[in-house]
């Protein structure tokens, strides 16, 4: 009855949030639309043919219109509001959380305001404004009776037509922008191209709006704001002319009144003749027969005219006078300053975004279906600078209204108070939604700050779009073939071969090219195919700091040598020995152009030492015959490499490290003299003349390219090199630009991080680097670094790398398959790292400090997308989450901050140090009793990553873990497991299982309920297919179980393709001995302390986390709740005893940001795991996985003591 009630709180709970968001919504739109009534009341027209008409139809026709226009107005208003209304409500969650008077704000509900926005503009625009103009202005079709309905038939007739020409002219527009993607085949496409194309392009032209009325509306604010504040008079005695002023008007004063009396107003007694029958004045005024010419020309009408403006102008200097000089000096010069300078970077951001729009340098992913509020303020600046983003937005729209309506060719339209018609208020609505269109392309809310560009760079959207072009417009057929589709094709591969030849400054006549899967395919060719000589005695020397394809190529070789980075240089520096005769043996050294671990460029000047023998010495041989290997995958990334300078006789290089797509094609780039040393012994399909198939009799193809690459090439992802050139032309890019620019970052945060120290003035980071970024010819655009606390111990990458999924930052940890230089700036002796292997660390796992010494480092590295805002992000990241009250402090150096760092190290962990925070002063009397504990909590998560089922009294155990616990996953159309780090809303999916029945319900806000049988029906199971997937790199399989629950999976966490699999369980038809036979990550079961969970909840600043301790229980995802005496006893205990049942320890679970996830909501924050992060000072581990020592089945109840 409980577990029912519990369930039914949870329902409600959604249930009432989705209420109260579209409250909240219907509330603030109708305040709006109010105000917008107010609004177009004031202005429009008063006329009786408008407004006052004797025919009632006339009156409801108006009355309608009138209200779609105010419903138009309200949502371009809203609109505007919307940018705002999301930087605040995103300080207001990072700065306040969990505030109990802020719940009803979240992510949900501003998304929300987008999506309704975004779907009343095109309505508006598109729909309400054009039927409110038509219906005003129709009047039935000819011979149709007077009355509404005539007028609604002839509005939609006349709309129908207008759409076809609207949608016709954004055709002949698409076609000639995008000729590539607009076809007759794709005319038809209205939702998915053509609508969105017309509103991309009146987002657009609200664009040009912008950067055109913001300049007018800068003047006119420059006259206004001038109006009000007192000039600066730095070349003007004020006192002076306010005297003169004040003289001038007291003559004046007695002039007019001398003329008063007397009908005379001068001082010369001598009146100007008189025109014989002349008028006196034109002006009716001043013509009065009792009046004469004065001798100036004035009558007594101008001189009331002068006195009046006399008087106003000794006011306005008296006002000066009596201004402060630091008022009248300092504050209009910076006022008008303020609004040069918001005028500037409101235009500079609004080109910026645009220009990134239309061109498309933009990198994917840029966003996503959901976003999250209240992870990290939009601003370095904090909540100051998210205020001063929203001045700069608001300030962008007053002046660009104000421009807007006091540009000349705007004066017919602007709007006058009560008397502005109808059809302008519609037009002016039309205007402010077109701006209003323009307003989002300087949100900031959606950025993914990427930087791993050294492991794959970005692509660009214009990219993707002209690739897909590409194919769509054309026929590409396998090049093996002779039909048209296939020569065209052979032809199209052909001219892109000689587009790289050209980029690398060569030709075909020096170089060939060998299209392979990447770099590594292309390393493992020269490995098989090189002919070392005779008896292949030839030695392979490669450079310490080598990629691990490179160091693959040794397994082929009978002589391999490493030469370190210091034996390198020395031998390079020093003449090489002569030797006259050459022998038969045949040498090869294998070197990065750009290290991937560090970014160290290595001279290509090498390539010619190599050849004239600078490492005979190295291997003691006289042989003159020496081949260089240029690994450059990450070198041609941001450089230029010209081949007609350096000639390597083998290059190797990767396109996605080059332009993001395609994935998965590399090349070999073979220098002609060098061609005979590949000896190759497969063939595959395409790569020979002549082949018998009953005797092994070949002859191979001459061309080298045609001889190696086996097989069909990936036809398709060559031609998309092509749209790789492009885009860099498109965005008028070169490499040397692009290195200058990467390079810069790159240094820019070298610099702060080697200035920045903890508040004990101990360093922060240890940086692993052979430059100190002062010249871009030897150092690439990659910071590699480990931090460290202030107590002097590392922290290990894996919790910097959860903190930075935490923030959005994308980055790289590890050893990058760089085990040379990983050792040598770790200074791990081959011992270390075989102790590391046999204590279970392995290459690409989260083990990343063992005896507190680091496994990895963490790299960023730069492309050309990236930019400043990024590494800041980055930098703001670490010095909130790692840095304990940062300062700039200038160091030695980084090689004496390292050594330095290294004898502070702390050789124990920390973790297994934990309970240094509860340290008692006296000693427990009874150590038994205090070990003492009570079960009170058994969680059981059916289906993994989605919500818990709570036990009520008993449940079965066995060495699988909890009956039933997850039993099912949910895999994605790749087959790959599905969990919260992907999709939030799993702990949304609620099960119950209900024993009695033999079924296990799901339940999900805003869906219907859902059956699963629990009962293993094999003979059922076997009419649908066994599946496979992959859970902590291990294979597991399952059956499907059918289409019915997984469109319901797939419909309630609006993911297509999704499938449910369950625990497959042998029964002599398969061999499962190899894979894994449960859908748990690691232990079968997981205890949290709840005084631990107390301790941590007390440790939270500012109460952030504000809920209940059961709700921060549920963040851990606990298989047991455990109540100990103190915190983190669990941590101390090898086995334990709960009720009758005995289980090991199998240690400390590793936390990631998935506990930021409130398992209620779904909402995220950064708590808890900020507060763990500076905490626990080591791994961030929280609760122990435990195992059943027994192999049988037994009950474990509630409320069972714990020893």
């Amino acid at each position: 009855m409980d577990d029912y009630e519990d369930e039914t709180d949870i329902h409600e709970q959604i249930f009432h949030n989705n209420v109260r968001e579209q409250i909240i919504f219907l509330l603030l739109f109708l305040l709006i639309y109010l105000s917008s009534f107010a609004l177009l009341e004031q202005f429009k027209r008063r006329g009786r043919e408008d407004y006052f008409s004797s025919d009632e139809d006339e009156v409801t026709v108006y009355r309608i219109s009138t209200w779609l226009c105010t419903f138009s107005l309200a949502v371009s208003i809203l609109a505007v509001l919307l940018l705002p209304i999301s930087i605040m409500a995103n300080e207001i969650l990072v700065n306040y959380p969990n505030s109990f008077y802020m719940r009803w704000l979240n992510s949900s509900l501003i998304q929300g305001l987008w999506n309704h926005v975004f779907l009343f503009s095109n309505l508006s625009l598109f729909v309400l404004l054009p039927f409110a103009y038509l219906f005003t202005e129709s009047e039935g079709f000819f011979g149709h009776r007077k009355g509404l309905l005539p007028r609604v038939y002839e509005t939609f007739t006349v709309l129908g037509l207008l759409a076809l020409v609207v949608l016709g002219m954004t055709y002949v527009i698409s076609a000639v922008i995008d000729k590539d993607n607009s076809s007759i085949q794709t005319i038809l496409n209205l939702w998915t191209y053509y609508l969105p194309f017309l509103y991309s392009c009146i987002s657009f032209f609200g664009v040009l709006m912008l950067l055109v009325c913001t300049p007018i509306g800068f003047v006119c604010l420059f006259d206004i704001v001038g109006q009000f504040l007192i000039k600066p008079q730095f070349l003007r005695d004020i006192n002076e002319e306010f005297f003169a002023c004040a003289l001038e008007e007291e003559c004046l004063r007695r002039r007019l009144k001398q003329a008063q009396k007397t009908g005379k107003a001068y001082m010369d007694p001598a009146p100007m003749l008189i025109e014989q029958n002349g008028p006196v004045c034109d002006d009716d005024y001043a013509s009065s027969c009792s009046l004469m010419r004065l001798r100036n020309g004035e009558l007594q009408f101008g001189l009331g005219t002068r006195l009046m403006d006399i008087e106003k102008r000794r006011k306005l200097l008296d006002k000066q006078r009596q201004t402060s000089s630091l008022r009248r000096n300092v504050v209009y010069p910076v006022a008008m300053l303020l609004l040069l300078g918001l005028t500037l970077t409101a235009v500079l951001l609004v080109v910026q975004n645009a220009l990134s729009l239309l061109i498309g340098i933009k990198a994917l992913p840029s966003s996503s279906k959901q976003f999250t509020l209240g992870v990290s303020s939009l601003s370095k600046l904090g909540p100051f600078g998210a205020a001063l983003e929203i001045v700069l937005i608001v300030y962008l729209i007053v002046t660009s209204s104000i421009g807007l309506y006091t540009a000349p060719c705007m004066k017919r339209m602007r709007p006058k108070l009560k008397s502005t018609p109808f059809c302008l208020l519609i037009a002016n609505c039309a205007l402010l939604l077109i701006i209003s269109s323009a307003l989002p392309l300087l949100s900031k809310i959606l950025d993914t700050c990427y930087l791993d560009h050294a492991g794959a760079t970005l692509y660009s959207e214009k990219q993707i779009q002209n690739v897909m072009a590409d194919l769509s417009a054309n026929v590409y057929g396998n090049p093996h073939s002779l039909h048209i589709s296939s020569k065209s094709t052979e032809e199209a591969i052909d001219i892109i071969r000689y587009e790289i030849l050209q980029h690398f400054n060569t030709n075909n006549e020096e170089y060939s090219i060998v299209f392979t899967s990447g770099a590594t395919a292309a390393l493992k060719i020269i490995a098989e195919c090189f002919n070392y000589g005779s008896k292949s005695k030839g030695t392979l020397v490669y450079l310490e700091n080598n990629h691990t394809s490179a160091l693959g190529m040794r397994s082929y070789a009978e002589n391999a040598k490493e030469i370190s980075t210091e034996r390198a240089y020395e031998l390079m520096i020093n003449e090489p020995k002569k030797y006259p005769d050459k022998n038969d043996l045949n040498n090869i050294f294998v070197y990065p152009a750009e290290s991937n671990f560090c970014g160290t460029k290595f001279p290509l000047e090498w390539i010619k030492c190599i050849k004239e023998g600078a490492l005979n010495e190295f291997v003691q041989t006289k042989s003159q015959n020496w081949y260089v290997v240029l690994d450059a995958p990450c070198y041609v990334a941001s450089n230029v490499l010209d081949l007609s300078r350096y000639k390597p006789d083998f290059v190797t290089i990767s396109f996605y490290k080059m332009f993001g797509y395609p994935t998965g094609l590399g090349a070999l780039l073979v220098k002609k003299t060098s061609e005979e040393l590949l000896t190759k012994k497969y063939f595959g399909g395409g790569t020979l003349q002549m082949v018998l198939s009953s005797q092994n009799v070949i002859v191979p193809r001459k061309v080298l390219h045609e001889r190696f690459e086996d097989g069909t090439l990936p036809f398709l992802s060559v031609l998309a090199v092509k749209q790789g050139f492009e885009t860099l032309k498109r965005l008028n890019l070169n490499f040397d630009s692009i290195s200058q620019h990467t390079f810069s970052l790159a240094r820019y945060v070298y610099r702060k991080l080697c200035t920045l120290h903890h508040g004990n003035e101990k360093p922060a980071v240890i940086l692993y680097h052979e430059t100190k970024f002062e010249n871009r010819d030897i150092q690439g655009g990659i910071v590699n670094f480990n931090l460290i606390r202030s107590n002097g111990s590392y922290i290990g990458f894996t919790e910097v790398l959860h903190m930075a999924n935490l923030y959005g930052i994308h980055l790289r940890n590890g050893c990058h398959c760089n085990p040379g230089a990983c050792q040598r700036f770790l200074k791990l002796k081959p011992s270390d790292i075989v102790k590391n292997f046999e204590l279970g660390h392995v290459c690409g796992d989260t083990n990343d400090l063992i005896d507190g010494i680091p496994t990895g480092t963490i790299r960023v590295s730069f492309g050309y997308m990236s930019s400043k805002k990024d590494a800041d992000r980055l930098l703001a990241m670490i010095e909130s989450c790692f840095v304990s009250r940062p300062i700039r402090k200038m160091p030695s150096n980084s090689y004496d901050q390292r050594n330095y760092l290294e004898h502070q190290i702390q050789k124990s962990a920390d973790t297994e140090n934990i309970t240094e925070y509860f340290e008692t002063n006296s000693t427990l009397q009874n150590e038994e009793q205090d070990e003492k504990g009570r079960l009170t909590n058994i969680f059981v998560y059916p289906i993994k990553s989605c919500g818990s089922y709570e036990v009520s009294e008993q449940w079965l155990i066995g060495p699988d873990g909890l009956k039933y616990d997850r039993e099912w996953v949910i895999i994605n159309s790749s087959g790959v497991c599905l969990t919260q780090k992907q999709n939030r809303n799993m702990c949304l999916i609620k099960p119950v299982i209900d024993l009695k029945n033999d079924r296990l319900q799901l339940s999900f806000k805003g869906y219907h309920d859902i059956d699963i049988n629990l009962s293993n029906n094999m003979e059922r199971l076997k009419e649908v297919c066994l599946s496979q997937t992959k859970i902590c790199s291990k294979r597991v399989i399952g059956w499907d179980c059918g289409d019915e629950v997984s469109d319901w999976l797939s419909e309630a966490l609006n993911m297509s393709g999704l499938r449910l699999l369950r625990k497959y369980k042998e029964d002599g038809g398969l061999n499962v001995s190899i894979v894994k036979q449960s859908f748990a990550n690691n232990g079968m079961f997981l205890l949290v302390n709840s005084k631990s969970v107390e301790w941590l909840t007390n440790k939270i600043e500012n109460n952030e986390l504000n809920e209940d301790l059961n709700t921060t229980i549920q963040r851990f995802r606990p298989n047991f709740v455990v109540d100990f005496s103190k915190p983190f006893q669990e941590n101390e205990l090898s086995d334990l005893w709960i009720g009758n049942n005995f289980f090991k320890s199998k240690g400390t679970c590793t936390r990631c940001h998935m506990i930021c996830i409130d398992q209620e909501t779904g909402n995220t924050s950064k708590e808890p795991l900020l507060t763990l992060s500076k905490e626990l000072k080591g791994k961030i581990r929280f609760g122990v996985y435990l195992s059943l020592v027994d192999d049988v089945q037994t009950v474990l109840k509630l409320n069972s003591s714990v020893l």
